[in-house]
């Protein structure tokens, strides 16, 4: 069965498919990998929205790993710091995938 995130209040719920969609896929952007993206302010898909929401709620991606670190030779950014580092994305009202950098 499929979640989806309910961002008010901070749960992840259970839904039908379609409600997960509504709320999750970004708008212009394709339902499947194979869709067309000549539109979509983003490089992803809808399924891949929905998908990675019913990861979360599971607890798939709940695992603490020093991976990053192994392949990059970097500690990972923390939420934190990633939010720092982007905050220019929603300060400059950034729109395609493209103009991030």
């Amino acid at each position: 069965m499929p979640f989806c995130k309910d961002t008010a209040k901070k749960l992840h719920l259970a839904a039908d498919s379609e409600s997960c969609y509504k709320e999750n896929e970004p708008p212009a952007s394709p339902r499947t990998a194979t869709g067309d993206y000549s539109r979509s302010p983003v490089p992803w898909c809808g399924n891949d929205m929905v998908t990675n929401e019913g990861s979360i709620a599971e607890g798939l991606m709940d695992v603490a790993s020093d991976d990053v670190e192994l392949l990059t030779g970097q500690k990972p950014m923390t939420a934190r710091e990633l939010a720092k580092n982007y905050s220019y994305i929603w300060e400059n009202h950034v729109t395609n995938w493209k103009d991030i950098r």
